[in-house]
């Protein structure tokens, strides 16, 4: 499994994100709120014509059968 969750303050990386959320309490508690971003990301889907963006996959697979896009 590759490491892609980066610890944006030393470079170490993990292969989840709970481990880089320790790892960021353990390493680097006065830096806790600035790097608390980076453990909340959400996954972004970008429809391919139109870039509209969607929190998860079967909404942008649902905007692709109905979109105006040029499909």
């Amino acid at each position: 499994m590759a490491d892609n969750f980066l610890c944006s303050e030393c470079s170490r990386s993990y292969s989840f994100r709970r481990n880089l959320g320790k790892h960021i309490t353990k390493c680097h508690p006065s830096k806790l709120e600035e790097l608390a971003p980076t453990l909340r990301t959400v996954p972004k889907f970008i429809c391919d014509e139109c870039d509209q963006v969607f929190s998860k996959q079967n909404l942008l697979r649902g905007h692709e059968r109905y979109c105006l896009c040029n499909y």
